[in-house]
């Protein structure tokens, strides 16, 4: 009896040894699966290929299947979302006759919208038409969660804003800005805008030199246009007494480009023209001294004469005085005067004595 058994003991761990050793008995592998998906936000109108972002430890393939959301996912692993929202997708690799199947793992990814999550007006502030050599400063509307690419040479970008310092000629060629939401591109405008060079017109009304106190008539071709100095009123230049002053003409050109002419002014205060009064009026009619008169008067494209007596009453006040003034009704004394010139930026003043 004993040796029955144990020659049954013998045949079975023979048995049990050669099927070991053919395969049949088989004691699996297993097997771990990674899958991590992106951080950032994914938009509705992209896909992702998951099999970038999935393995498994045993080097099988991956697959995986759409738990929660509207979309769907190809047999290559391609995930391509219908609607924006939360999806959860699972990861699984069911094994094979080496490997157990792992542990199914889930993840989760936010779709956004490719469409603008806020109703804002989105028009671009950009000027049809720009002139060579100038600036030009660009926006767009904001809103919160939106960023902006401008796609333009030689610029500097902030947000919605685009400046360019100069305006060259090859920004002919259609720019670009475009809108993103969330990484997402949710719109974007192209413009074209119409360059100009600038109609320049000559300098030459301007001149090189002038004297102190005299008025000059300023003639430029384009008089649309105004000059940035004071003492320029109606094109009439009443020249100041210092040694220089830069005269500068702004004007528009027919393509409505703004033009600055500037030109620096030598100015001789050594060769300024006295205004002379005669100080001795007789208004006695012989045709000598009859009228108060004031040499080179004329140079002045505007005057005021004022008169007052000793007591400090005014007698006669005239603007535009043109010399034709006789003092017939004053009585034998001593007057003073005050002569204002080019709208009274120059004043003189003194006595004049009349005497019948």
């Amino acid at each position: 009896m004993i040796r029955t058994l144990l020659r049954f003991s013998i045949l079975s761990l023979i048995t049990i040894q050669f099927l070991f050793l053919n395969g049949s008995v088989f004691a699996a592998k297993e097997q771990s699966i990674f899958f991590n998906l992106p951080s950032s936000f994914l938009c509705s109108s992209s896909t992702l290929s998951l099999s970038e972002y999935a393995s498994a430890t045993s080097g099988l393939e991956v697959k995986f299947n759409l738990v929660t959301g509207t979309g769907s996912i190809s047999e290559l692993g391609v995930f391509t979302p219908q609607k924006p929202g939360l999806f959860f997708i699972k990861a699984i690799q069911a094994g094979n006759s080496e490997y157990d199947s792992a542990f199914a793992v889930t993840r989760s990814i936010l779709v956004t919208s490719q469409f603008f999550s806020t109703n804002i007006p989105l028009s671009l502030n950009i000027k049809s038409s720009l002139c060579i050599g100038d600036s030009a400063s660009f926006s767009i509307a904001q809103a919160n969660g939106l960023t902006y690419l401008w796609e333009i040479a030689d610029t500097l970008a902030s947000g919605n804003k685009l400046f360019i310092p100069t305006i060259k000629s090859n920004i002919t060629t259609t720019s670009k800005v475009i809108i993103y939401e969330r990484f997402c591109e949710v719109g974007s405008y192209q413009f074209k805008p119409n360059i100009f060079e600038k109609e320049v017109i000559s300098s030459n009304f301007i001149p090189n030199e002038a004297i102190s106190g005299d008025t000059i008539l300023l003639n430029p071709s384009n008089k649309n246009g105004v000059f940035k100095q004071s003492e320029i009123q109606n094109f009439a230049w009443f020249v100041p007494f210092k040694d220089q002053q830069l005269v500068s003409y702004i004007y528009s050109d027919t393509n409505n480009c703004k033009i600055e002419i500037a030109k620096e002014v030598r100015i001789n205060r050594n060769n300024v023209k006295n205004i002379l009064i005669y100080e001795y009026v007789t208004p006695n009619g012989d045709g000598k001294n009859d009228v108060v008169f004031i040499i080179d008067l004329n140079r002045f494209s505007e005057n005021e004469l004022l008169l007052y007596n000793r007591w400090g009453n005014s007698i006669f006040s005239q603007k535009n005085y043109r010399n034709d003034w006789s003092p017939t009704e004053l009585a034998k004394d001593l007057y003073y005067y005050v002569l204002k010139l080019g709208n009274g930026r120059l004043v003189y003043t003194g006595n004049i004595y009349v005497s019948n």
